[in-house]
């Protein structure tokens, strides 16, 4: 038979047992030479835990026929053995992507972009131990030595054996046995950008100052992965100064400047990012 949903026993598995092993039959010898090995059954149907067995042995010849001891010429030492069968619990879990761990060199960047290629496993193993897992973290990565794109197959038994070294999880033939860990390291690149003052949007004015840009450009460096900044946009950028009450002061004196729009894997050398202002109090 077949156990309950979400349970399972192996074929071959070790840690079934039968007792006695061996039995002594005794009869005439044309009958006993035709006995290959006994058998006995042990009914898993519907079992949620381990089976405990105990049902009559029955002899077979080497054609896997049953041997017809009607006639009772054949005695056994014993008529029952008793069968131990491990019923396992089968569980869905998450397979949870890597700790990335440290920084990468000076010079380069990581992309933020790791990728798994298995979201999930299919684990089975004692319930009792089984009711505790939720998800199968992957052994964490440190970045400080790579300095190029990573990629990684790792094997899930090897995982699973590092977690739980007596064997209490294992995988199902149903999941996969590998995974695939991936991310982007590039060299950094820096890239200077200018930008009209003209189209920084200013907020938070008083009618009893008048402000102004002292320049006609703001000049700033961005850094992060070469593709991504050759990419940039100058003009897809949005810069926003906001104005605080403790701006309005007569003179020159720098302002924050917000920039949105540098997408990902690029952010400013230098933060915050300011502007020179002109303020002067309203007659």
């Amino acid at each position: 038979g077949m156990p309950e949903d979400g349970y399972m026993f192996l074929v071959g598995d070790e840690e079934i047992q039968i007792s006695p092993e061996t039995i002594t039959i005794t009869g005439p010898s044309t009958q006993l030479e035709e006995v290959a090995y006994g058998k006995v059954r042990a009914r898993v149907s519907g079992a949620t835990a381990n089976v405990n067995s105990t049902n009559d042995i029955v002899l077979y010849n080497s054609n896997d026929e049953v041997i017809d001891n009607t006639s009772g010429a054949i005695t056994k030492s014993v008529e029952e053995a008793s069968v131990f069968v491990p019923i396992y619990m089968v569980k869905t879990v998450e397979l949870k992507a890597p700790q990335i761990e440290g920084s990468v060199p000076n010079g380069y960047e990581y992309a933020s972009d790791l990728a798994v290629s298995v979201d999930q496993i299919e684990i089975y193993g004692q319930e009792s131990v089984l009711n505790r897992i939720e998800e199968i973290t992957l052994p964490s990565i440190d970045l400080s030595e790579i300095t190029s794109d990573y990629s990684e197959t790792l094997d899930l038994n090897e995982v699973l054996q590092a977690l739980y070294p007596d064997n209490e999880v294992r995988l199902t033939e149903n999941s996969a046995s590998e995974v695939q860990v991936t991310f982007s390291v590039q060299r950094q690149q820096t890239r200077q950008i200018s930008v009209p003052t003209s189209r920084i949007t200013v907020s938070g004015a008083s009618e009893e100052w008048t402000e102004a840009f002292t320049g006609n450009t703001l000049q700033f460096t961005v850094v992060g992965l070469a593709e991504k900044v050759e990419a940039l946009d100058p003009n897809q950028l949005t810069l926003t100064v906001r104005l605080k009450e403790s701006d309005f002061i007569a003179g020159k004196h720098n302002v924050d400047v917000a920039v949105t729009g540098l997408g990902t894997n690029v952010r400013l050398q230098t933060e915050p990012l300011t502007v020179e202002m002109e303020f002067t109090q309203t007659p």
